[in-house]
């Protein structure tokens, strides 16, 4: 069997201190047969492939909207969720085309920049013959929501529906609610009851706008307006008078982990609450996609602090300029130059595979994993960081 021997100025194993050329050992299908220190290869150099910078582990995309990938420059940046939500809403009225192109496109980039799991949404199966036939493995979020309490039973039967779509063509798949602010109390009894198994995992949106917060804890702002304009009855909503997480985490208590996506207007007290009311919790950031929407990024200092377990994605092509999880991790390090390179791996890397359920598999570099292999240009006058010379897949 052949065996291929990669080397390079650092190794990020992420289940350990990087390894100064050190070595990966991989078998013809990708997976790691051996990591080993600097000296400790004694084969001829003429088998090893060197390579100047670093070597990471494959990335995982933790949030993406692969179906919305024809929507790009559709909405403008900067006006807030509110109008951001009415412009998607508008979309699917007017069918904004699902272009199948645009997702292929979206989905070979990702794929060659070294992204080999992405947490999907999806709230169509414009996207599922595409997912069944990528190199990258989706697990597919069948997106629901009704804040009516008398569309619950139809929002949850369409979400299985589409969930049993995607099961069809081998593509894992769960249902997932969308937002606090979109869920009435049965239709979270109803997700929760589905969820409730040992291994089970959702994903769902959280304080992303002010609008969101001032919605849960007084009882006014224009989310709360929105909904109403929908011609949407209130008689059933009790204002909770708290953060959003308290309207559903405690509805969620059985399952095992629950990814909080963007987290833009999280304070400190927020995660200490949302912290307490579960155990299986991942902060999820989209740094581009809260700067296009709301022009500002979490509180990032602040979830180091907690030592909150941080995922990165990139939204959707209607929220950003691409799918680039590299582009995350260097919008991150121009607002937050204190956070280290390897860090900002354990985020995109280990923890996503984490919270997907993966880390048998991907996240870190060990002996017997398949996790991929990603080639990082590394700037030789600053270890810490890296250049704009093209990060890419090599295994």
């Amino acid at each position: 069997m052949q065996h291929r021997i990669i080397s390079a100025d650092e190794i990020f194993t992420l289940n350990g201190p990087p390894l100064k050329k050190g070595y990966v050992v991989l078998d013809e299908e990708g997976k790691i047969l051996d990591v080993l220190k600097h000296g400790q290869f004694d084969g001829e150099p003429s088998q090893v492939q060197c390579f100047d910078g670093a070597i990471s582990p494959g990335m995982v995309n933790a949030h993406c909207h692969l179906e919305l990938s024809s929507w790009k420059d559709k909405i403008a940046p900067g006006l807030g969720l509110d109008t951001f939500i009415n412009s998607i809403n508008q979309g699917f009225i007017e069918k904004w085309p699902y272009d199948i192109d645009a997702m292929q496109e979206a989905d070979l980039s990702m794929h060659q920049e070294g992204i080999v799991a992405v947490g999907d949404i999806s709230n169509t199966a414009h996207s599922f013959q595409l997912k069944a036939q990528s190199k990258i493995h989706y697990h597919t979020f069948a997106e629901i929501f009704a804040f009516a309490p008398e569309r619950a039973v139809n929002a949850m039967q369409k979400g299985m529906e589409l969930m049993q779509q995607a099961n069809a063509l081998n593509i894992s798949a769960s249902i997932s609610p969308h937002a606090p602010y979109s869920l009435s109390k049965p239709l979270m009894h109803l997700i929760a009851d589905e969820l409730n198994y040992p291994s089970s995992f959702l994903s769902i949106h959280h304080q992303e706008s002010k609008a969101e917060n001032e919605m849960f804890l007084y009882a006014k702002g224009t989310m709360l307006e929105r909904l109403k304009s929908y011609g949407i009855s209130m008689d059933d909503w009790t204002c909770p008078h708290n953060i959003p997480a308290a309207w559903f985490l405690k509805e969620f208590k059985n399952v095992s982990r629950v990814l909080l996506v963007h987290n833009t207007f999280s304070d400190s007290d927020a995660v200490a609450l949302a912290q307490n009311l579960h155990d299986g919790l991942f902060w999820c950031i989209c740094p581009k996609a809260n700067l296009y929407i709301e022009k500002q990024l979490p509180d990032l200092e602040m979830f180091r602090s907690q030592k909150l377990q941080i995922c990165i994605g990139t939204d959707s092509l209607a929220s950003n300029t691409s799918l680039s999880m590299v582009n995350e991790m260097r919008t991150v390090r121009k607002y937050f130059p204190q956070i280290s390179f390897e860090e900002l791996l354990q985020w995109a890397c280990l923890n996503g595979a984490r919270f997907l359920g993966l880390d048998d598999q991907l996240g870190s570099l060990e002996k017997g994993k398949k996790p991929g292999l990603v080639h990082w240009p590394i700037d030789p006058l600053d270890k810490d960081s890296y250049s704009k010379k093209a990060v890419r897949r090599i295994a």
